[in-house]
């Protein structure tokens, strides 16, 4: 190495030394420069207007006794906590871990031990919310359906992705305007474009401001309500909701439900629209994904009884590893059971409303007693009054008559002359509550020693049956004063009370959309002729036949045109090829007619000029008096019933009072009494009108108790099935007599 590289070396090697040496004393002079400044300058006088911790200062002298107690119970506690605390540290752990084990037992379990996980699952409420968020995220789709199912906790499911950001209801429009036309061509889907989406067009008017956050405005409810109208069709496709679930659809839905949760008609249609995505296919997981287990789960308890009936419609159908999985069609709505059960049921009781009518309309309880009815023989009161076996009652003054009513001989089918009594007042027979009618009975037992045989007739007893057959209808004393619901009311009756006497059945409502004229009907172009008599029927036959009807023992129950429903599924269930759908027809038991026009009614019967200026809806033109497809349709089915069919118990009521139409109170008998007697079966003229026909006013009424007893009748073992559970039983003796000898014989061998 030469001079000239070892220096070369050294001058480098002090450049470096003499930089670094800059660069710190650079450092150093920016230290003291900043620290200086610091100390000049109030930093943190941002911070000024933070309010800073204030104390309160307290005279030791004056609270030293609270304290010393205070300072006593936290030694005891203390001292407790030494031998508590390990227990509830074990305990917590136990009961997390136990959580754990159940939940894996629920997922990778045999089909019982899944069961019986999930029935312990959805006891388990007492764990803190952060364990119920780690379960959650550990829960598979399966299960979480199974807990939506067994009403668990609800803090069992995960609220949906990014929940807390909410889009616009315009946005939200748009959004499902721009799905629907990349989904193809399609003509219920440019009928929705050009109808219910024409977003542009609509602007917000003046004033419509936001006065609640959580309410929509009268321009967004109108977008939204279109929107809504548009799907709850589209969605009984299948074709269409394969598509718009692929398309991420169910995402614009969870939009939707963001928006407005205090409507409740918003939020049926929206639960209505979700129950039929649930129908085609198995997109368990989606729903699962997208957040709307949880919501269905929240809506299966909703105080509104058809958002609750909807919503488990919807997580039946999505809960394949169901004991007993059916799927539940658009339009029919399982009243019971609504969760998972343990047995088959061995009826199905199905329920058909009439026109103008629905699921949660027709079949409501009467709150009232209407004063003005038709008592049926000269020994009973229409009013919910006790009677004396064979003895006429002793009104009090109050409930004495201030005038003669209107007497009219009527001479019954079986020749026996009865007195009715004709449009009684309102001051003649007073509204009677529970408490007026306990001050009756009450005076009764004083007067007269009623003493405790006695017995309820009720209002909606049969017109022109005799004293001895009204024995059959009266309620002993006892079991009316027993009854626990009799003040507890109910907008669907068939849904609380039938399965309180057959728990092990099925209860069925077919629901449909009808209206008296067309101007407020739907004008989708494939729904031309579907509100027809014969198409509807098709169309409830396919999907009763999907839900598993015809496997069992059936009971029918329609009201009004509901009865013509019920002939036409039956008629066209008779003449189908497949033996599936034979069966309907097959294993009718029972059919119960309340005011069904089976010759037409005269109401729907207008004349030409009448009928064109309201346009009458189809529904209106097929019940005119006399219409021919009526009788051909009463032709067919009566031929049905006295052709191998005779088993099949009908029982037929009619109207036995007008109904008050309009505000101007115009009396109107909608069926008369011609018309609704089917020649087949018993019949019966009530003292209701036409829509009271269907509502019965306790369980002990006359509707109930015919009912009661019909589907008793058909849930009676046939002869055959009794020879053979005999058999069976014998056999089984039998085996066991047989193994005991085999035991004894070994034991004695063996000795």
């Amino acid at each position: 190495m030469t001079k000239q590289s070892i220096y070369a070396n050294y001058k480098r090697l002090g450049t470096g030394i003499g930089l670094t040496s800059a660069l710190g004393l650079i450092s150093y002079e920016f230290y003291k420069i900043h620290k200086q400044i610091n100390s000049v300058v109030n930093t943190r006088v941002l911070d000024l207007h933070r309010k800073g911790p204030e104390f309160i200062y307290i005279k030791h002298h004056i609270y030293r006794k609270s304290l010393e107690k205070e300072l006593k119970a936290q030694q005891s506690k203390n001292f407790v906590n030494v031998i508590v605390h390990p227990f509830g540290k074990w305990w917590k752990k136990f009961k997390h871990s136990l959580a754990w084990r159940l939940l894996r037992m629920a997922q990778e379990g045999s089909h019982d031990e899944r069961i019986k996980a999930i029935q312990q699952l959805a006891l388990i409420d007492h764990l803190k919310d952060w364990d119920f968020q780690h379960l959650a995220q550990l829960c598979d789709y399966r299960t979480a359906i199974a807990l939506a199912r067994a009403e668990c906790d609800l803090r069992w499911f995960l609220r949906p992705p990014c929940y807390g950001v909410k889009q616009t209801p315009l946005e939200t429009a748009l959004s499902l305007k721009a799905l629907l036309e990349q989904m193809g061509p399609n003509r219920c889907i440019e009928y929705a474009l050009e109808n219910n989406l024409q977003i542009h067009q609509m602007r917000d008017p003046e004033g419509d401001t936001v006065v609640d956050g959580m309410r929509l405005t009268k321009h967004e409810n109108e977008i939204m309500t279109q929107a809504l109208d548009a799907l709850l069709h589209l969605t009984t496709f299948k074709d269409f909701c394969e598509k718009f679930i692929e398309a991420r659809g169910l995402e614009i839905l969870m939009e939707m439900e963001k928006l407005d949760q205090t409507d409740i008609n918003y939020r049926l249609t929206l639960c209505r629209i979700v129950a039929n995505l649930t129908e085609f296919n198995d997109f368990s997981y989606d729903f699962f994904v997208t957040g709307w287990i949880g919501i269905l789960a929240k809506w299966s308890r909703d105080e509104d009884m058809r958002i609750q009936v909807t919503a488990s419609l919807a997580l039946a159908n999505l809960d394949k590893e169901d004991n007993f999985p059916i799927v539940y069609p658009s339009k029919v709505y399982p009243l019971y059971p609504r969760n998972e059960r343990k047995l088959k049921p061995n009826v199905d009781v199905i329920f058909v409303h009439g026109l103008l009518g629905g699921v949660f309309i027709t079949w409501r309880q009467k709150k009232t007693m209407t004063p003005e009815v038709s008592s049926i023989s000269n020994t009973k009161s229409n009013a919910v009054l006790p009677r004396k076996i064979k003895k006429s009652l002793h009104f009090p003054d109050f409930f004495k008559k201030k005038e003669e009513p209107v007497v009219e001989t009527v001479i019954s089918d079986r020749g026996e002359t009865l007195i009715p009594m004709k449009h009684v007042t309102e001051d003649t027979v007073p509204n009677i509550a529970d408490t007026q009618t306990q001050e009756i009975i009450k005076a009764l037992k004083e007067d007269e020693g009623i003493g405790n045989d006695w017995e309820v007739v009720f209002h909606d007893v049969p017109v022109g049956a005799s004293e001895n057959d009204s024995d059959s209808y009266a309620v002993s004393g006892d079991e009316w004063l027993n009854e626990e619901s009799r003040d507890d009311y109910t907008y669907c009756w068939p849904m609380e009370w039938i399965p309180e006497d057959f728990p092990n059945a099925r209860i069925l409502g077919l629901n449909y959309e009808s209206s008296l004229t067309q101007w407020y009907g739907t004008n989708c172009p494939c729904l031309k002729n579907a509100s027809q008599l014969k198409p509807r029927a098709t169309e409830f036959l396919d999907k009763i036949t999907k839900a598993g009807v015809g496997q069992r023992p059936i009971v029918w129950i329609g009201h009004s045109m509901g009865g013509l429903i019920i002939k036409s599924i039956i008629v066209q269930a008779s003449q189908h090829p497949d033996p599936a759908v034979q069966n309907i027809c097959n294993n009718t038991k029972g059919i119960i007619f309340l005011g069904t026009p089976h010759k037409g009614s005269p109401v729907a019967k207008l004349k030409q000029s009448t009928s064109a200026i309201l346009w009458v809806s189809a529904e209106v033109q097929d019940m005119k008096e006399g219409n021919s497809t009526l009788l051909k349709l009463n032709e067919d089915f009566l031929k049905i019933i006295k052709n191998g069919k005779e088993n099949v118990e009908i029982a037929s009521l009619g109207e036995g009072r007008p109904t008050i139409m309009t505000s101007w109170k115009f009396p109107l008998l909608i069926v008369a009494k011609d018309s609704a007697r089917f020649e087949h079966g018993e019949f019966y003229l009530t003292s209701d009108d036409h829509l009271g026909l269907s509502k019965p006013m306790c369980r002990q009424s006359f509707l109930y108790q015919r009912l009661e007893k019909l589907i008793r009748n058909a849930t009676k073992p046939e002869q055959s099935e009794i020879d053979e559970e005999n058999a069976r039983k014998q056999d089984k003796q039998e085996y066991e007599k047989f193994a005991k000898q085999q035991m004894y014989h070994m034991l004695f061998n063996f000795g």
